[in-house]
């Protein structure tokens, strides 16, 4: 935000005692000698300076050359730059001008024969028409304020916070509290026509000046006369650049021809050399990067440089005055549908605003969304940006993301990287069976009754199934499964238990379930019923051979059996003949080992394969 007349620049002095060090201003040398009306500058040195000789016309500067960008017919009073996008300047007899478009052209939005800009801000112009202030916040509607009394012609102005503003005039002090729409009277009688006032951002101190220098500690509210110390009259201007270094300037008076610099506010003074060559008295300077480059503008028109200040310039850059806050670690299920909130919280140590313009997603293996990545920020407000992630896999995820952003005081782009840690998480496989118990009911003796379980993955992970064990294969064996087996989440599979009696009676055994998220037990219940005409002396007479066996194991029985069925060792069922129409089976297909053969229901008999 820029003031027009002298906006960093006005008389201030608390207790002072005065350094008598040698000279760091004695360079300065003489910019322009056309007849130079107004001036003004952003941090890096690119600004607008309005010429009146040969002819009046407005330059965009870098550093310390121009190129004409706006010829006028009438001398240009007064111009102020907002941005590296926006300007305002005043026309003597044309009226306002307004440029928004990097100062390459000027819209006359409102005419008039006495208008002159005072202050300007992103969204708010300030000028006089006359002696009367007004103001704009859309460069198409102008309208007076109220609270400044008539005649009392405003001079210079400067902000505090978003609504607090105090401006300067002929006669009074004044202080807004609502963005520069109406003004209330502070301090009578101030001491002087060159009246400016200056706020120091490193503290949010107002001070006033002219022959009498004063200090407000409350925003402006009140004001008290600043004690000169062993100088009675240190009136002058004080020159500040708005960068949070709290460093000033106090320019000479007809009582000293030197410029002090402090940066205690004042409790210090320290002589850094002389002013301008050409003459003691200003219309308007501007410090940039701390001190390492003064401009002056002096009654006569000259502009004058001097960059042998003692500061030098801000080194930082812009990126390195950028904080961030983010989470340690955001945790997200990769099993639910909602997203987990975090928040990414900015902060800035530099005196301009900073926009930022996007975030950029540089690694992760989730999902990161921004409900309002484009925040405003500076160095009294942080900004935050509201975030959602979702992950896609279980695991550490690395997240790397980059903030774009631009100063709004130069326009320069640059970024801020941010690193955190995410976390995907899953609940455990976890096995559901829809029973605990398997009931067969009465089966005939010899015969055979099948069922079936359901096995279904309730949990966020796979569920591997290892195993599935009858107690008693030989009377409840299990169907024939290919271990190991997968089941998705919220997926199922049907596993078939039967039940061979090999007697009358009840049987009660039990199926375990090995899987990766543990174990579990079905109980499995049967009675067996004898058929007329079967005796038990049928299990009694069957016999295998040969064993060893290498392809054919043959059966010997009285009868022929109707179904036969080969088990492992852990009681799985490796293969399963169903019907069984010969005296034989095959067991070429299986690896060598050693197995049991159960016939029609007969306790199981060992045997091996040899290869």
């Amino acid at each position: 935000m820029r003031s027009a007349a002298g906006t960093r620049c006005l008389a201030l002095l608390l207790f002072v005692i005065v350094s008598t060090s040698s000279p760091l201003y004695s360079t300065w040398r003489l910019l322009d000698a056309r007849s130079i009306s107004s001036m003004d500058f952003l941090p890096n040195g690119r600004g607008l300076v309005a010429v009146n000789l040969p002819a009046p016309h407005l330059e965009i500067w870098n550093t310390s050359s121009g190129v004409g960008v706006f010829a006028t017919s009438h001398p240009i009073t007064s111009v102020v730059v907002v941005d590296a996008a926006h300007a305002w300047c005043s026309v003597r007899g044309d009226g306002l001008y307004y440029s928004w478009d990097g100062w390459q052209s000027w819209n006359n939005v409102l005419a008039g024969l006495s208008l002159r800009v005072v202050y300007a801000s992103n969204g708010l112009v300030e000028f006089n028409k006359g002696s009367a202030l007004q103001y704009s916040t859309d460069a198409a509607t102008f309208l007076p304020t109220t609270g400044i009394l008539p005649g009392d012609s405003v001079t210079s102005m400067d902000r505090i916070s978003s609504k607090i503003l105090v401006a300067a005039a002929v006669y009074h002090l004044y202080r807004s509290t609502d963005g520069g729409v109406s003004w209330t009277q502070t301090r009578s009688d101030p001491g002087g026509g060159s009246l400016s006032v200056y706020v120091d951002p490193s503290n949010g101190y107002a001070f006033a000046g002219g022959d009498t220098a004063r200090v407000s500690r409350d925003s402006g509210a009140t004001w008290v006369s600043v004690q000169a110390g062993l100088f009675p009259n240190l009136a002058g201007q004080i020159v500040g650049s708005h960068d949070c270094s709290g460093v000033w300037y106090l320019t000479p008076n007809y009582f000293r021809g030197s410029l002090l610099r402090t940066q205690s506010h004042g409790d210090y003074l320290q002589d850094v050399g002389p002013a301008s060559a050409s003459s003691l008295r200003m219309t308007k300077c501007v410090v940039i990067d701390r001190g390492s480059s003064f401009y002056w503008l002096d009654f006569s028109g000259l502009l004058w440089l001097d960059s042998t200040g003692l500061d030098g310039s801000i080194t930082q850059p812009a990126a390195a005055s950028i904080s961030t806050r983010s989470p340690s670690s955001v945790e997200n299920d990769i099993c639910s549908a909602a997203a987990t909130n975090f928040t990414l919280e900015f902060n800035y140590t530099n005196c301009d605003t900073i926009a930022m313009d996007s975030i950029a997603i540089l690694s992760t293996s989730g999902t990161i969304g921004f409900t309002n990545p484009h925040v405003v920020f500076s160095n009294v407000a942080s900004a935050v940006v509201n975030a959602t992630y979702i992950a896609k896999k279980k695991g550490v995820d690395s997240v790397r993301l980059r903030a774009w952003v631009h100063s709004k005081l130069d326009n320069k782009r640059f970024f801020k990287d941010i690193a955190f840690t995410a976390l995907g998480i899953a609940a455990p496989a976890k096995l559901a069976i829809a029973s605990p118990t398997i009931s067969f009911g009465q089966t005939k003796v010899d015969s055979s009754r099948s069922s079936s379980v359901t096995l279904s993955n309730q949990g966020c992970e796979e569920l591997r199934v290892d195993s599935v064990v009858s107690s008693d294969p030989q009377t409840f064996p299990v169907g024939k499964l290919s271990f190991p087996l997968t089941i998705k989440t919220g997926a199922s599979i049907n596993v078939t238990v039967s039940f061979h009696p090999h007697a009358s009676g009840p049987f009660v055994e039990a199926l375990e379930i090995g899987t990766s998220g543990g174990h579990q037990f079905i109980e499995l219940r049967g009675t067996g019923a004898i058929a007329a005409g079967v005796g038990r002396s049928f299990r009694k007479t069957i016999a295998i051979y040969p064993n060893p066996v290498r392809n054919v194991l043959r059966i010997q029985s009285s009868s022929q059996p109707t179904h036969a069925i080969i088990l492992d060792l852990l009681g799985r069922n490796v293969l399963d003949f169903n019907p069984l129409t010969t005296f034989a089976v095959d067991v070429s297909s299986l690896p060598a080992g050693a197995y049991f053969l159960s016939v029609a229901g007969t306790p199981p008999i060992p045997f091996i394969v040899a290869r």
